[in-house]
C-alpha cells in the first residue's frame, strides 16, 4: 500500500471521515482508542532539565516556569535531540554561558520586570541569541512594532516558497513592524504581512515571531513545520548526536532516465541509509538489468546493503500479460488489476510454483543482499466485504477448493438473494475471512522457505516481512486476510525482519502512536526478533495537516518516535522524501543518546546502538575506555552502543582508520601495524576505511575479501555473525 497507491489512499481516507463522523472509531476494537491515548498520555511527558543529562549538546532554554505549558515546543526541539532547558529569571542568569538559543515567550516575558528586560536586552546586544515571541515588554524594549492581533491560516516560509502551509484552526498572531535590516522569515499568504523575521541586534541574533512558535499540546509542527531548519541555519546550530542507519524504499521507475545509479546510491547515502529496498517489478529489459546491477553495485561501494523488494501477489505487468490464465480474479469475476498492482491468483498451484521460480530467479541474478517479502493480502484494506469489484481471492482454483471444504461456491457471499449472502449469514462470512487467513498465512510459509532454501548457498541474505498492521486496526483481519499473530507466530521459527506498515488509520493519533505499534508487537514477539516499522512520507488526502505531504518537523517528529519502538525505521520512498528535510533527519534516529563531559576532554556516553558524535577531531586521536580507537573520521566519531568513557587527545594518528560500519561494534582498538575490530552483523558486513587494506584476517584466518573503492574510501564486505577482524 505505497506510494503509488494514492487512489486507493483517497478512498479510504474518506471511508474514515465517514466512520468517524457515523460513531467514531468502531473500526478500532472495544476499548482501543482508549488504551492508545492512555499509553499516548505517558508518551507525551515532558523531561525538564534534559540538557543536564546531555551537556555536550546544544538546543533552547525556555524562559518559563512550567516546561509542561510548552510541550508542543519541547516536543519540536527534541525531535531531533536538541535540549530543552527551562526555568525562570535567576535560572535564566545563571545559564548565562549556555552555547544555545533563549526562547522568551510573551506571557512568561510579561510577568517580568523591567529591570530583568533590560538585563535580557543587554545580554543580546552583547552576542546572545534569542527567539521572542508575541506581544511583550520585551518585543517593545527591542524595538518591534506591534498593531494588532489576528488569525493566520496559510503563509509561505523563507526557502519553503512552492510549499503551501495550512494551520489548522488558524493560529492567533500579531502584525507587526520589525526594525530595519530584519529579513522576512515567514509572510501571511492572505495579506502579505509578516509572521516571522530575523535580524541583528547588537552581536545577537534575533527571531521573532507574532505567534508562539507551536501549541501548547501537540507535536510541534501544527504551526512551524520548518521551524528547525529556520533555526538551524539562522543560529547555525546543529544537534551532536545522529545516525545513519536508516533503510528506505526504492521504485526505480521514479530514477530510470533521471538520475544514474551512483546518484540514486549517493543520494541515499547522504542521507543517512544503509540500507535500499528495491522494487523489482520492472520489465526485465537490458536496460533496466543494467540498473539494478549498477545500483547494487554503486550502493556496495558507499557500505548500502540492497534488498530485492517484492509486491507479491502482484510479480510484473510482464508476467500479468504473459499468464492471462492466471490472474486474481475479483467477487464480481473481473481481473485483480486493482490501482497500481497487478495480482495473480497465488491459489493456483502452477502459477505459485512459477511465481516461486520468478522470484528465484530474479535472486540468482543479481548479488541482494536481502529479500523483502512485502504486503502479501487480499483486497481491499479500505472495503473488505463491502465491495465485490475490490474483493480478492475468487479465481477458478480458489472456488473449487472452498466449494470441495464447505459445500458452496464462495461467490454465493456476494449475492444478495443467496442463502449464504455474507451480511445475512454470519457463517457464511466467518468461513471465508478464515479461509482467506489460512491462505495469506500458507503463502507467506511457502515463501519463507523458499527464502531458507536460497540462504543455503548465500548465508549472509536476510529476510524481511512487510504486513499492515492488524492489530491496533483489527478490521484488517477481516478486509485483507491477514492476521498479525500468525505472521509473528512464523517469525519465530524463520526469524525474519518483521516490518510493520504504518497505517493510515492511526495517523490522526500524531508521531506518538509508534508507541502503540512497538508495544503490540513487542508483547507477541520473542526477545531479540527484529522489528521494524514503516513510515509513508506521500501526499495525504481528506485530512487537516499543515502541508500536504509530511515535511520537516513532522518528518523528524515520525523518525524519531518510531525509532523508540523499533530495531530500524525503514521509510517510503526515495523519491517522495524532500532534499530540505535530509539535512537534519539523521539526527531524529538518535533519540537515546546520553553524554556528559567529566573531565576536561573526558566524556561518558551512553546509547543503545552504534551512534555518530559530530566532533572536530582534526589532529586528534580518540581513546575508548583506555584504548586507541581506530573508528573516526576528521569531523565525527561513531561510538558502539553500550556504556563506554572516551578521551580525545591532541595528536596526529597517521594509521588506517574506519570510517563507517554498518553493524554493532563490540570492540575496536589500534593494533601493531594495523586495527583490530570485534562486530556483530545480521547480514554482509561493510566496512569503510580511509587506506588500501594490504591484509585482512577474520577470526584469525587471512582472506581475500570483496574490496570496492571511491572517492578514496575503500569498501570491505565480511561475513554475517560475530567476528574479529585485523586490518593492516
Amino acid at each position: 500500500m505505497k506510494g503509488k497507491r494514492k487512489g486507493l489512499i483517497f478512498s479510504l481516507l474518506i471511508l474514515l471521515i465517514c466512520i468517524v463522523i457515523g460513531g467514531g472509531y468502531w473500526y478500532l476494537e472495544s476499548g482501543n482508542i482508549s488504551s492508545i491515548k492512555k499509553s499516548l498520555s505517558k508518551e507525551n511527558e515532558i523531561y525538564e532539565g534534559n540538557t543536564k543529562k546531555r551537556p555536550l549538546n546544544t538546543g533552547v532554554f525556555i524562559l518559563t516556569k512550567n516546561l509542561k505549558s510548552y510541550k508542543g515546543t519541547y516536543s519540536a526541539f527534541t525531535s531531533v535531540g536538541y535540549d530543552v532547558l527551562s526555568g525562570d529569571f535567576s535560572k535564566y542568569e545563571s545559564n548565562l554561558d549556555y552555547k544555545g538559543t533563549f526562547i522568551f515567550p510573551q506571557d512568561e516575558v510579561n510577568s517580568l520586570s523591567y529591570a530583568e528586560i533590560d538585563k535580557i536586552k543587554m545580554n543580546i546586544e552583547k552576542g546572545q541569541n534569542a527567539i521572542i515571541t508575541g506581544k511583550s515588554k520585551l518585543s517593545e524594549a527591542l524595538g518591534i512594532d506591534i498593531k494588532y492581533d489576528k488569525k493566520v491560516s496559510k503563509y509561505t516560509m523563507k526557502g519553503h516558497e512552492k510549499q503551501k502551509i495550512e494551520v489548522k484552526d488558524g493560529m492567533a498572531s500579531y502584525q507587526f513592524k520589525a526594525p530595519s535590516g530584519f529579513e522576512k522569515l515567514a509572510i501571511n499568504s492572505i495579506d502579505g504581512t509578516d509572521l516571522m523575521v530575523v535580524g541583528n541586534m547588537g552581536k545577537g541574533r534575533v527571531i521573532y515571531s507574532g505567534s508562539e512558535l507551536a501549541p501548547s499540546e501537540g507535536s510541534g509542527y501544527e504551526y512551524y513545520p520548518f521551524l528547525l531548519d529556520v533555526f538551524s541555519k539562522e543560529f547555525k546550530l546543529a544537534p551532536v548526536y545522529s545516525r545513519n542507519n536508516g533503510a528506505i524504499y526504492i521504485d526505480i521507475g521514479y530514477h530510470l532516465g533521471v538520475e544514474t545509479p551512483a546518484q540514486v546510491a549517493n543520494k541515499a547515502k547522504e542521507w543517512g541509509y544503509d540500507q535500499i529496498n528495491v522494487g523489482v517489478w520492472a520489465s526485465m529489459t537490458d536496460d533496466n538489468i543494467a540498473y539494478y546491477k549498477g545500483l547494487i553495485e554503486e550502493s556496495h561501494k558507499r557500505g548500502i546493503k540492497v534488498f530485492a523488494w517484492f509486491e507479491l501477489p502482484m510479480v510484473s505487468v510482464d508476467f500479468w500479460n504473459a499468464h492471462p490464465e492466471w490472474r486474481q480474479k475479483t467477487a464480481d469475476g473481473k481481473d485483480a488489476h486493482l490501482d497500481w498492482r497487478y495480482l495473480m491468483a497465488l491459489e493456483n498451484r502452477d502459477c505459485f510454483n512459477a511465481v516461486k521460480e520468478y522470484v528465484k530467479g530474479i535472486m540468482n541474478r543479481f548479488d541482494f543482499d536481502g529479500i523483502d517479502i512485502a504486503e502479501i493480502y487480499y483486497e481491499s484494506p479500505g472495503k473488505g466485504f463491502m465491495d465485490s469489484s475490490l474483493f480478492t481471492p475468487m479465481n477458478d482454483a480458489f472456488r473449487n477448493d472452498f466449494k470441495k471444504k464447505y459445500g458452496y461456491d464462495p461467490k454465493e457471499s456476494f449475492k444478495v438473494t443467496s442463502k449464504n449472502y455474507w451480511m445475512s449469514n454470519k457463517k457464511a462470512k466467518e468461513n471465508l475471512i478464515k479461509e482467506r487467513i489460512s491462505l495469506i498465512t500458507n503463502q507467506h510459509r511457502e515463501m519463507l522457505e523458499l527464502s531458507e532454501e536460497m540462504k543455503k548457498d548465500r548465508p549472509y541474505l536476510e529476510t524481511n516481512v512487510t504486513m499492515i498492521d492488524s492489530i491496533a486496526d483489527n478490521r484488517m483481519r477481516e478486509n485483507i486476510g491477514l492476521d498479525a499473530k500468525e505472521i509473528v507466530n512464523l517469525q519465530k521459527k524463520y526469524k525474519f525482519i518483521l516490518e510493520i506498515e504504518d497505517p493510515f488509520t492511526l495517523w490522526s493519533l500524531g508521531p506518538e502512536r509508534y508507541s502503540v505499534i512497538g508495544e503490540n508487537y513487542r508483547k507477541l514477539m520473542n526477545k531479540g526478533d527484529k522489528l521494524f516499522i514503516d513510515i509513508n512520507i506521500i501526499d495525504r488526502y481528506g485530512q487537516n495537516y499543515p502541508t500536504k505531504k509530511q515535511r520537516g518537523t513532522e518528518v523528524y517528529s515520525l523518525i524519531h518516535n518510531a525509532s523508540k519502538y523499533t530495531d530500524k525505521v525503514i521509510m517510503y520512498a526515495l523519491a517522495t522524501l524532500e532534499e530540505e528535510d535530509m539535512t537534519l533527519a539523521p539526527y531524529a534516529y538518535a533519540y537515546d543518546v546520553v553524554g556528559k563531559e567529566t573531565a576536561l576532554n573526558t566524556y561518558e556516553f551512553d546509547a543503545k546502538q552504534n551512534f555518530i558524535w559530530h566532533v572536530d577531531m582534526k589532529n586528534k586521536e580518540v581513546y575508548m575506555d583506555g584504548k586507541k580507537y581506530p573508528v573516526y573520521t576528521d569531523n565525527t566519531v561513531i561510538v558502539p552502543y553500550g556504556k563506554h568513557k572516551v578521551e580525545i587527545k591532541d595528536a596526529s594518528y597517521k594509521g588506517i582508520r574506519i570510517t563507517d560500519i554498518n553493524s554493532d561494534i563490540k570492540y575496536a582498538t589500534v593494533e601493531l601495524n594495523g586495527i583490530k575490530i570485534d562486530y556483530n552483523a545480521a547480514g554482509r558486513c561493510f566496512i569503510n576505511v580511509d587506506k588500501k587494506p594490504t591484509s585482512i584476517e577474520v577470526n584469525r584466518k587471512i582472506i581475500t575479501p570483496n574490496i570496492k573503492e571511491i572517492n578514496g574510501t575503500y569498501t570491505i564486505m565480511l561475513p554475517k555473525g560475530e567476528n574479529t577482524v585485523i586490518i593492516k
